[in-house]
């Protein structure tokens, strides 16, 4: 991990939360953050890899980048 990432990662869930000991129930979320630290998209754990690769196709032909 980068020394940069690390104030990033302080402020998503902690991984292995369970919501049925009372955990953060977004813990097993997947998160997709762009290069300047912005939240751009989360998933629930059982999301279909395929809408989530669309999602991002989408988004980069929609940036200035992509």
């Amino acid at each position: 991990m980068s020394p940069a990432a690390a104030p990033l990662l302080a402020l998503l869930p902690r991984r292995g939360a369970d919501n049925e000991s009372g955990g953060d129930p977004n813990a097993q979320r997947v998160y997709l953050i762009d290069p300047l630290g912005n939240l751009m998209m989360s998933y629930a754990p059982d999301a279909k890899p395929k809408g989530m690769l669309e999602d991002m196709k989408r988004l980069l032909r929609l940036s200035q980048i992509g």
